[in-house]
């Protein structure tokens, strides 16, 4: 999703949803650890927020390293989701955003 904040705004606004699913096909529960990665800007003008983290992960570092750990019942499966929002100046181009 792409958003531009009012009619002669100077902010462009890109909004991403993961979801990632697990799913156990054995007959007996397991243990998953489930490691993943926001975005971070190194560039002031770059603005990322984390807008969702569902479950509530175990760890989050500054590299953007999401960890979530659970354990899955025989059959049964588990969706984790990330979604965040990166806003940059309208007159840039955002590399690696398609």
């Amino acid at each position: 999703f792409e958003a531009e904040k009012g009619l002669l705004s100077k902010e462009r606004r890109i909004s991403y949803l993961y979801e990632i699913k697990v799913e156990n096909f054995k007959s007996r529960p397991i243990g998953i650890k489930v490691l993943d990665q926001v975005p971070v800007s190194r560039n002031a003008d770059i603005k990322v927020t984390v807008s969702k983290l569902d479950p509530e992960p175990e760890a989050e570092d500054v590299t953007g390293l999401i960890t979530w750990e659970a354990d899955l019942a025989p059959r049964r499966q588990q969706t984790f989701t990330i979604g965040y929002d990166i806003q940059f100046p309208r007159d840039k181009e955002l590399a690696g955003s398609d």
